[in-house]
């Protein structure tokens, strides 16, 4: 079987705990007995794939801000988690769909922590059977205050995409099922399947003696593993058992307040004699076989465990481990007097006492859990299982893929999923509704991505049972848009505010067009512009443009025309180019736009579309000055793709495109509201960006008008020369 293992953490680079040891065993063994495996994981330092240990490993570095050049690091410059993660996803996905069309995979599984594997799940091919194993996500982590990490509404999205996409989802305890179907309201339960570690090496000829040893092994995360737990029951015992010891092993973490988790246990230790307690850091394989081997107990503190993997390690080699309750641990164990009340130290040490004082009582509990741990977590034995699970799986795929029929015995119709982005929009939104309905097209899907609106919207969307809306707290409309995105389903999709309808027919000749065109990757159409009432007020008709006509934003009509409202484009070409980028929050269409032009080329539809509609409160209408900016910016980014002569003529007229438009908005303030500092700003900006507009008539008069503006006498009378030369500019204009 031909199997692609997708992970954040893979050694040697990436080494940095459970996840990372789980598909380090997971792809050898899987190689071992004879199947086909790449592993497709996070670079540190470069680009590339390697042979390690018989696998073909391919290492790909996350992009800055998403869309920007691949950065060395862990991640890989991103202040933001989110961008991150989405980044890596992204990265992931065009590894793995480059080496699917050279060697396609049967089988492609990956974790739901970070949504690593969320993208490929979603754009997967058919004959690929996508699965998801959990390794607890990172919005449950975040949720219980476990981990000092930022929340991201981002990372939550990819994570649950990463969980409904999946053909198949795989818990490792039944403990971490429960905990994501609460987390990510999944409904069905996913089959339980236990993680696993290699085998135990034999146990060496000079075995050393057991000692008096308790043992801490983990990374020592103060909120979540708790080893200060583990420090202040020891102490508490430590008066009554003086031939004890304690160890801890593990990365160690820094605390907010400069210390770090080991100086906080050490406090807790402090009355004990240095030679009772010591912290050993990091140990390779051999070093922490041996302390396993060496010591008695080990402690298992954690508030939230979905697995338990140093449990089964110390289990196999007859440490006896005693455990948390409330985590996947008691289901390891399955020992009451091996497990303690969570997070109680009095707990903790009336459950270690009878264990360090009986010797006969510790002897008999870790003859038990070597014999569990070789009856049930025998590698060996869970190898078959998952082998068996995934064998299932593929064969059930082969029996439901069945040949597509001729395209002229049965034409269909493609799905249309159309995403709609929306805030207190209740005012408009039941039309934009209503626009999609009317399409009469057989199959088509509505999501309504609501940021938790508070006026009449939800009760719109309640009365129409085929929407798949939800309504909560996003990042903005960009957030919104690409969360959509992420839940669409369909061959073609598009994106519509709350505010702009579809005309009729709409539907038809996209599919239309589409099924004409199998090359064709986006399409756009005419579309009109209608006011608060409906009415059109103008027309735009649509022109395609490369990334050399669409970098002159400021000749829209003439070089080019794309209102977003028209644009239509196939789901694979999100997988190519990703989704819209988060940074911006105006023109997000037109980034897209040119990520998408340097790549395909748009196509033009003479055909009325849609309808955009402007009112004072949309962005477009009431935020400019923003607008203008993010334009410049989104620009900017492409004029390396022009030649040098190119590039200075677009530099210079992006620049005055700025002033211009800055001016503009200047004098509107200045004469049609009482706002005197804000005119000052817009003509600041617009001399940054083109020191000349300076020299320009409306310029002198705008910002002599704006100082003057506390004194309406000489205020009154500029205003008055100001319009007049207004009028004359005008009428110049008309007679040119």
């Amino acid at each position: 079987m031909r199997i692609a293992l997708i992970t954040r953490e893979f050694p040697p680079d990436t080494a940095w705990g459970g996840i990372s040891s789980f598909y380090e065993h997971f792809a050898h063994g899987l190689c071992a007995r004879g199947h086909d495996v790449e592993v497709f994981t996070q670079g540190l330092f470069r680009e590339h794939s390697e042979k390690v240990g018989g696998l073909l490993v391919h290492r790909v570095l996350a992009r800055r801000g998403i869309v920007g050049e691949p950065v060395p690091g862990d991640r890989g410059g991103n202040a933001d988690l989110g961008d991150f993660a989405f980044s890596l996803a992204q990265e992931l996905l065009r590894a793995f769909l480059t080496r699917q069309q050279e060697a396609p995979f049967d089988l492609v599984e990956g974790h739901e922590h970070l949504g690593v594997n969320a993208l490929i799940n979603q754009y997967a091919p058919d004959s690929v059977v996508t699965v998801t194993r959990y390794h607890t996500a990172y919005h449950s982590l975040v949720k219980r205050g476990l981990v000092d990490w930022p929340v991201s509404p981002r990372i939550a999205s990819l994570e649950r995409l990463s969980l409904t996409a999946a053909d198949h989802r795989i818990a490792t305890s039944g403990f971490i099922d429960l905990i994501t179907r609460e987390d990510f309201d999944l409904a069905a339960p996913a089959p339980v399947l236990a993680n696993f570690t290699t085998p135990p090496p034999p146990a060496p000829a000079a075995a050393p003696a057991r000692e008096n040893l308790i043992v801490f092994a983990g990374r020592l995360v103060l909120a979540h593993k708790r080893p200060d737990l583990a420090a202040q029951a020891f102490a508490r015992l430590a008066g009554e058992f003086p031939d004890w010891r304690i160890e801890f092993a593990g990365p160690d973490m820094d605390l907010p307040d400069g210390r770090t988790t080991w100086q906080v246990c050490a406090g807790h230790l402090a009355a004990c004699p240095p030679d009772r307690f010591h912290y050993h850091g990091v140990l390779a394989g051999p070093a922490m076989d041996l302390l396993y081997r060496r010591a008695r107990l080990l402690i298992v503190p954690s508030r939230f465990e979905s697995f338990g993997m140093v449990a089964i390690e110390a289990m196999h080699r007859g440490c006896v481990p005693v455990v948390a309750d409330q985590t996947a641990l008691i289901d390891v164990v399955d020992d009451a007097a091996l497990i303690f009340h969570n997070g109680a130290v009095d707990d903790l040490v009336g459950h270690l006492r009878p264990l360090m004082a009986d010797a006969v009582r510790w002897q008999e509990k870790s003859a038990a859990c070597q014999l569990r741990a070789a009856r049930d977590f025998d590698p060996d034995y869970l190898f078959k299982q998952n082998l068996y699970h995934f064998e299932s799986l593929r064969q059930a795929r082969r029996d439901r893929i069945q040949p597509p029929p001729a395209a002229s015995s049965a034409p269909g119709r493609p799905l249309i999923s159309v995403v709609t982005p929306s805030f207190n929009q209740g005012r408009y939104i039941e039309e934009t509704i209503v626009s999609i309905l009317d399409q009469d097209y057989p199959r088509f899907e509505h999501l309504v991505m609501d940021g938790g609106s508070t006026d009449e919207t939800l009760r719109i969307l309640q009365k129409y049972p085929h929407l798949r809306w939800v309504s909560e707290r996003d990042l903005g409309q960009t957030h919104a848009i690409n969360k959509g995105l992420l839940q669409a389903r369909g061959e073609i999709v598009a994106y519509l505010n709350s505010d702009d309808v579809y005309r009729a027919g709409t539907f038809h000749a996209v599919a239309d067009f589409f099924r004409d065109h199998p090359e064709t990757q986006i399409v756009v159409g005419n579309c009109d512009i209608i006011g608060v009432d409906s009415r059109v007020t103008g027309h735009w008709k649509a022109r395609a443009g490369g990334v050399a006509e669409l970098v002159q934003y400021w000749r829209w009509g003439s070089l080019h025309c794309t209102p977003q409202q028209s644009v239509f484009f196939r789901r694979s070409l999100l997988a190519e180019i990703g989704l819209f980028d988060p940074r911006f929050h105006m023109v997000m269409d037109y980034n897209f736009w040119l990520r998408t032009a340097r790549r395909h080329r748009f196509e033009a539809i003479d055909r009325t579309l849609a309808a955009f509609r402007v009112v004072p409160t949309t962005k477009t209408g009431g935020r400019a000055d923003e607008m203008y900016l993010e334009e410049y910016a989104a620009s900017r980014e492409f004029w390396p793709d022009l030649p040098l002569g190119r590039r200075l003529g677009v530099a210079a007229g992006a620049r005055r495109q700025v002033a211009r438009k800055m001016l503009d908005l200047a004098e509107h303030f200045l004469l049609r509201t009482t706002q005197g500092r804000r005119p000052l700003r817009f003509l600041r900006t617009a001399w940054t960006y083109w020191p000349p507009v300076m020299f320009d008539p409306r310029f002198v008069l705008t910002f002599c008008g704006a100082v003057a503006k506390g004194s309406d006498p000489v205020f009154g009378r500029l205003s008055k020369v100001h319009l007049w030369y207004l009028q004359k500019r005008w009428q110049r204009m008309q007679k040119a």
